[in-house]
């Protein structure tokens, strides 16, 4: 059995209410799901395995964070890879609206994300 986290970092820079919180983090990972399906089927199935403990770490960050994240991590073969989130516009945030960013999980034992270093800079949400 193995431990994987999976960090979703939400852009509290703007008004977003709880459901719509939670509607951007369900794209996020559906879109995070998607991309591991279909172009990283090897971390997907590791990943997926039904004896794994899988847990989802939510946390806050303002835009400049968000931009900084974007460039840290961009989609390449290392599992170092960000899905960014960017809203429609049709409810609360303006259209192009970066609200969440999921990152490829990784096994906690794995030195992924600098170990998620990177990641305890910032607060739970």
């Amino acid at each position: 059995m193995n431990q994987w986290k999976m960090y979703i970092m939400i852009n509290n820079s703007v008004k977003m209410s709880k459901g719509k919180i939670a509607a951007q983090v369900a794209h996020g990972t559906e879109e995070m799901t998607k991309t591991l399906i279909t172009q990283y089927p090897d971390i997907w199935n590791s990943y997926n395995h039904p004896m794994n403990v899988k847990c989802k770490i939510c946390l806050r960050a303002n835009e400049e964070q968000m931009k900084k994240a974007r460039e840290l991590f961009p989609k390449n073969k290392s599992g170092e890879w960000c899905v960014p989130i960017f809203d429609a516009g049709a409810t609360q945030v303006p259209a192009g609206t970066n609200t969440v960013i999921v990152f490829c999980p990784f096994r906690k034992n794995l030195d992924n994300y600098q170990n998620g270093n990177y990641f305890s800079q910032f607060k739970l949400l």
